[in-house]
């Protein structure tokens, strides 16, 4: 396996709320906060912190969907506690794309729009789906693709970790064949670059970090937020 991971401020935002885990060879974690006073990156933290703390000696064969489930919860309620505790972080949340990576398959957990893609056999592929305002409208065939990619408030979250303490988790799983690519990343990224683009530098023949590359990108295009990938090569 090789594993090449990034992040980045960004060229407009002050603070990068974005954080990530990478725990060879199993866990990888991409979490992406928001809330005002810092408190995004508060509650990325909380979330990145659980997942390492509950599944970092765990053994793989019991990490499974309804496990990576539980410790996403498991993190919300600390979310809402720390809220709780502190005014000032009233309202904080953060995306979770929880990726787990087992004996020829893997195991995900979702929340947020932040993204885990499988990239085989020349094509990608999103495993997960946004809960986001604007894939709710594109699913429901009240926008088209072309207005999704121009939609004004594309941070509209429809869930979050650390919003409520009725939230729902998506997970699945996957086979992992030789060759494979996977890709968690927050919007940061695939906000700035499209899934083609994604797709081209990952397929590059070269040594350079591929993170590194995607970030790279991400910022000529514009950088509008902070970006964070993780490429994990079987």
């Amino acid at each position: 396996m090789i594993i090449t991971h990034a992040t980045d401020i960004g060229c407009v935002r002050t603070t990068n709320e974005d954080s990530y885990l990478c725990i060879e060879p199993h866990i990888y974690a991409v979490a992406d906060g928001m809330g005002g006073h810092a408190a995004g990156e508060i509650a990325s933290r909380i979330i990145i912190d659980t997942i390492k703390n509950r599944l970092e000696f765990v053994n793989p064969d019991d990490c499974t969907e309804e496990r990576l489930r539980s410790v996403v919860l498991e993190a919300n309620q600390a979310i809402l506690h720390a809220s709780q505790e502190n005014p000032t972080y009233n309202g904080m949340g953060s995306t979770i794309s929880l990726f787990y990576v087992h004996y020829g398959y893997a195991t995900w957990a979702q929340v947020g729009d932040s993204r885990i893609y499988l990239l085989r056999n020349g094509q990608i592929y999103q495993l997960t789906s946004d809960h986001s305002l604007v894939n709710e409208l594109l699913q429901k065939q009240k926008i088209t693709e072309e207005e999704a990619a121009n939609f004004p408030h594309k941070n509209i979250l429809t869930r979050a970790v650390g919003i409520s303490c009725n939230l729902l988790v998506d997970t699945g799983f996957c086979d992992i064949l030789e060759h494979d690519k996977f890709l968690i990343c927050s919007d940061g990224l695939t906000n700035m670059v499209t899934d083609e683009l994604i797709r081209d530098i990952c397929y590059e023949n070269t040594n350079e970090n591929k993170a590194n590359k995607l970030v790279k990108k991400a910022l000529e295009n514009g950088g509008k937020d902070n970006i964070t990938c993780i490429v994990v090569e079987i």
